[in-house]
Order: C-alpha cells, then structure tokens, then sequence
C-alpha cells in the first residue's frame, strides 16, 4: 500500500481515514513539490482522467452546481424499489464517479435517468443515497444523502449529477429516488464505487531531441506523482509507487507498437525518472501507474504521455569497392565488398550497422543478407554467376535511391541433356538436344553448339554450328540436319564452347550406319505404247556391306508414276524382289509420262533409293 505525505494540515484532520501504509514503499512529509521544468502537454489517447472511472460522454457545467447534503430522504409515501427497467416507471443506470481536475480532484456523481411513465422531461427529481460498504479506521459510517441536478440545468432523460465530497474514504453503495410528473417514486440501486485518493502526474516531461535522427535517437522522461484528498483538495507526493512507462512507436506497417520499457519507482519526493531508450520509430513517451491490490481501493488509475517525436530520414548510398564485373576461375569464388554510406548536410558519412540485402535476376529474388560493420563496410561471398545489386533497408531514420550492380562471371557446370542423334532414310544426321543451365542465375543467351563428325572417333572435323534458342525453339534446345563429305555414316557429336559464365562441354558421340541401296534396271518394256497398255519392269535391288554390293532379297520396291506436265508422283503398284533380289513390277499406261522404280519405305538400317526415270509417250 502506498503512503503519501499530508501538506500543512492539523493532525486531527490530516488523512485521519487513510489505510494504514504497507511495509514498502514509505514516505516522509514534504511540501507540495513544484515542477523542475515546464508539464508536456497530453495527447488525446493518453488521458490523464483515471482510466478505472470514465467520464461520460457528455457533462456540460450546469447553471447552479448542485451541492452534497446531509438532509434525510423526504417522508410520505413509501417509494418503490425498482430492480430492472420497468414499462411505466422511471429508471436509472449506468453509474460513474470521475473526479473534477479544475476543481481540486472534488468527486462528481453520475447517473443516467430514463423515464418509462412519460413523455421527455418528465423527471421531477433524482436524490442520491450513498452508504458506505467499508470505510477506513475512524470513518463515518452513516449514509449521505445528495439531490442531483440535470445535465444543462433543466430535468430530461438525462445525465443528473453532482458534485460530493464525503467524510470518508472508502466503498460505497449507491441508490437513487427518482420523482417524475406522473407521480411515480421509485428507487433504484446502482451499484458501488470506491471513494479515494486522486493520483495524477502534477509534471511529466520527455527528456531528448525535439525531432528524432540517425545520430540523435535517445529519448527518457521525467516527473511527478502526487495524490489528491478529494476530500480537502490537498496534494502530496507519492513515494514508492510502482509506474509503467512506454514508447509509443509503430511497426512496419504503420500500426501502433507499444513497447513497454519496464518499472520505474517513485522516491520519496514523489518524482521518477525513466532511462534513455533508443526509439526504433517515431512515438511518444507514456507513463501509467495502475494500483494493485489493497491500493486499488485506496488510489486511482492515471497515465500522461508527452507528444509525438518525429523521426527524420537521411539518404543513403552504397558504394562498391570491388569490380563491377568480376571474371572468376572455374570452381572458383569472390566477394562483393563495399561501404554504406549516409548523406549528413551534404556530406557522405559511414552507416554502422545498416542492413542490407543483395539481389539477382529479373525477379530481384533476396539471395543474401546482412549488416554493414562497425565502419559501414560489409563483404558477401558469391560463388555463382549472375547480376547483382546490393540495396540497403529503409528505416525511419535511412532511406536508399538507386542501387550499386556487379555482374559475376564464374563458369557454371553444365551439360547437354535430351541429345538425339540418328540417320534418316535420306543419309542424313538428325541432330537436337538442350544446353542444360541447371539452376544458375545467368542465362545463356543467344549461344551455338558446335556440330562435328568422325569416321573413327579420335580425329573430329567440325562441319558447322547451329544456335541454341533459334526462333520458335524453347531457349536452351538446337536442332538440325548435318552430313560430312556426302554421308552421315560415321560418328557424331556436339560441343558447346562455353562462356565466361558457362563451362565448355561435349555431348556423348554416337555412331551412325546405314547401309546404301541401289537399283539396276527399271526401265519399260515399250517406249510408245497405246492407251492403258501395260508396262512391264524388271531389275534387281542392291545394298552395299562389308565394303561391296549385294543382292538385297525380300525387300520392297514401288512403281511410281509422274504425268506429263505434272508435279506429283503416283503410286501404281509394288513388289517384293524374290531370294536374288530380282523384281518383276507392271501397271497399265493411262497416258504420257514418267516411270520410275523405287526403294522408299527403308527400314533403319538401308537407306532410300530410286532407280532410273523414263519418260513413255502413249499413243
């Protein structure tokens, strides 16, 4: 429990109903202390009204305060009580005891009145009993009585209020008698309240810069705490009380972000102070005391808070000591180094401790981050390709324009996946694949492979490139066609040269072998014959092995047709060659024009041939 001093006052009169003080804190008697420097003004969400005992929300002053009196309720007629709103009788509620700052922390008596029975403005009358539940040692016990005045000094369906002062402290029961134009008298009960000291903070004053910067952040405060008999309006300063400061910043997103700086005590003068505290934002300074236990039956809730510190920015640089394009070894590994730096009335100064992020890609993905030394300086390791920027993190006090880029080039591992080399019917190498980046940062770009042959798979010839990504190709495949010397027999293989990001790399080598057909014979038995005459082919078909011709038996061979003028080759008919590879072939002539025998649908071993054209007129 806490004790505050009496200032002045004879002993007989002097917080005679006080509690009797807990074994800690204590005080002395003192005088009333007056401020060391000027009381900050309060912010509008810090009041400094006792948080426990609201005010409503509307009490104007009435034209005659209505004034507490001993006087016994009136006699006649016995009122009627009243436990719930009742259809035709009047009702009352909603009590609340604030104290009058203006007017020496003098209590004040509020009550709403709603009258059931008539139209508004039918209250004639609202009195007051307050009996006491428990009061200090050597208090008066018996009840006070008080007639309550309308909100604005006229009866309505209102606030009724007035001003008391009681003989002693302590909890109280309060009941209404409520008269209306109706006749009705009733009473209601509306509850209790604790009558007791008034705490306030009589000065209470932020200690730092007006305006909050990068090098000047610290803020503290200083104070104050007195309570007030609101019996006498006598002051003293509380010694030992417990109070609660706080910094009133915000977070990242804007919304409020108390941070509580822990418990500072009152001496025994009453005053406190709370230590420096680097504010991270803009914020203001608050201290509550709220009374724990018996206390919160002896003293109010009170809190005051200083206005608002703004913070004020400085821009900030980041200068790259290192290369902006860096060429790194195979395997190798380097380090972005530089310093952040703050601009300060016009000149550029170290920023300690500033955070920074360094980024990559179009998508500016976050691949690393940290805080700059002592000096301002940060080193990052990189070991992989790509285009950088560092930034710095914007705080209330450092905000960045403009970032600092570095480009690495480190040869990343790669290689070519999906490859696919084979022959067609043709004679001709197929060839496609991807140049595989793997996860790396860099892009390849507008790159090419290197397409080469061997006949033996030692000595390699390269034929040409083709590009990686050409138009309408998904950006790291290639594809194309290729033949050395006139064929594709033999060994094939693709290398990509690399770049300074891109290690150089070579496919696997696959070897190629089709054997090549030819067909002898296939010419028709008659040079002029008549309309839809038959003609008759004969010949034998060949494949090459072994490093000379043969005969190629139970193949397939195909009669074409072209007519005179025309573009497109007809299938007329088709044979198998017997065991000798000899074939036998015939189709009627339907008019002039162009016969040929052809070995077409190869299976993947042979390659495709045709024999000798001949043009046939008809007559």
């Amino acid at each position: 429990m806490l004790v505050t001093a009496a200032l002045a006052l004879p002993a007989s009169s002097a917080y005679a109903d006080d509690p009797a003080p807990s074994a800690t804190p204590t005080t002395t008697a003192t005088d009333t202390p007056s401020p060391t420097g000027t009381t900050a003004p309060v912010p509008t969400d810090t009041p400094s009204s006792p948080t426990g005992t609201p005010a409503p929300t509307t009490t104007p002053t009435p034209t005659s305060t209505p004034v507490a009196t001993a006087t016994p309720t009136s006699s006649g007629t016995p009122p009627v009580t009243v436990g719930a709103p009742t259809a035709g009788l009047p009702w009352a509620n909603d009590l609340q005891v604030p104290y009058d700052t203006s007017s020496n922390d003098t209590a004040i008596f509020d009550v709403e009145v709603t009258d059931y029975g008539g139209a508004p403005g039918t209250i004639t009358s609202v009195t007051a009993t307050l009996t006491p539940v428990a009061t200090q040692p050597g208090g008066d016990s018996g009840p006070t009585v008080l007639k309550l005045g309308a909100a604005g000094g006229l009866p309505s369906d209102d606030w009724w209020y007035s001003h008391f002062t009681l003989p002693s402290l302590g909890t109280y029961r309060a009941s209404v008698e409520v008269t209306d134009q109706a006749g009705n008298d009733v009473v209601i009960g509306v509850g209790t309240f604790h009558y007791h000291d008034v705490m306030s903070f009589s000065q209470f004053t932020g200690d730092g810069p007006s305006q909050l910067s990068y090098d000047d952040h610290e803020l503290g405060a200083h104070g104050v705490l007195t309570a007030t008999d609101p019996r006498t309006g006598q002051t003293s300063p509380v010694a030992g009380a417990t109070l609660q400061p706080t910094y009133n910043g915000v977070n990242s997103q804007g919304y409020p972000a108390p941070q509580s700086l822990g418990a500072v005590t009152t001496a025994a003068d009453g005053t406190f102070t709370v230590p420096p505290y680097s504010a991270p934002t803009s914020g203001s300074m608050s201290v509550s005391y709220t009374p724990q236990g018996t206390d919160a039956v002896a003293y109010t809730s009170t809190s005051v808070g200083t206005d608002t510190y703004w913070t004020t920015q400085e821009l900030t640089r980041v200068v790259v000591t290192s290369p902006s394009n860096a060429n790194v070894p195979v395997g190798g590994s380097t380090a972005i180094t530089g310093i952040i730096e703050r601009e300060d009335n016009g000149s550029w100064l170290p920023a300690p401790g500033e955070q920074f992020e360094l980024e990559t890609g179009s998508y500016a993905t976050d691949v690393y981050d940290g805080t700059a030394d002592g000096t301002g300086h940060f080193s990052i390791p990189v070991n992989r390709a790509g285009s950088y920027n560092v930034n710095t993190e914007m705080t209330p006090y450092l905000y960045f324009d403009g970032s600092s880029y570095v480009t690495v080039h480190i040869p990343q591992p790669d290689s070519i996946t999906g490859l696919s080399i084979s022959e067609d019917a043709y004679g001709e190498a197929v060839i496609s694949g991807n140049v595989y980046l793997g996860s790396a940062n860099v892009s390849l770009g507008h790159g090419y492979v290197q397409v080469q042959y061997s006949s033996d798979d030692r000595n390699w010839h390269t034929v040409g490139s083709t590009a990686v990504g050409g138009s309408n190709a998904v950006n790291d495949t290639f594809s194309c066609y290729a033949v050395y010397g006139g064929r594709a027999n033999g060994y094939w293989r693709v290398y990509f040269a690399g770049t300074p990001d891109w290690r150089a790399v070579y496919s696997k080598a696959v070897y190629l072998s089709r054997e090549y057909t030819w067909i002898s014979g296939g010419r028709p038995s008659s040079s002029h014959p008549g309309r839809n005459q038959r003609e008759y082919f004969s010949g034998t078909l060949h494949q090459y092995y072994s490093g000379k011709w043969h005969n190629f038996p139970k193949a397939k061979v195909q009669l074409l047709f072209r007519p005179t003028g025309g573009k497109t080759w007809y299938l007329m008919a088709t044979a198998t060659t017997n065991g000798s590879g000899n074939y036998n072939i015939s189709a009627q002539d339907p008019e002039g024009g162009t016969w040929m025998v052809t070995y077409l649908y190869a299976d993947s071993a042979h390659l495709d041939t045709e024999g000798p054209s001949t043009w046939v007129g008809v007559h």
